[in-house]
């Protein structure tokens, strides 16, 4: 699936499956420096992920609870890489 495979490049990790749903899976990801984040995708959610930001520092407009979505092409703007210290765009 070409989403999940964007997203693994654009994080440099691999999303993993979930088990109870066959067409989502999860990665987490750094929104700052030892701060992590968590992104969900599901084909139902088209070309966007559900980001899990409890810290709400990656920028992302979440709600109360830190919920919010985000273009996949958005993710480096937000969140840092895998194996790398600064954001992607920079």
């Amino acid at each position: 699936m070409f989403e999940v495979e964007a997203i693994s490049y654009l994080v440099n990790k691999m999303p993993t499956p979930s088990l109870r749903e066959g067409s989502s899976w999860q990665v987490t990801v750094a929104s700052a420096p030892n701060v992590k984040a968590s992104l969900y995708y599901r084909r139902a959610f088209g070309d966007k992920v559900e980001v899990l930001d409890e810290h709400r520092v990656s920028g992302v407009s979440t709600d109360m609870y830190g919920v919010g979505y985000i273009s996949i092409l958005d993710i480096p703007r937000y969140f840092l890489s895998e194996n790398r210290d600064t954001f992607l765009d920079t």
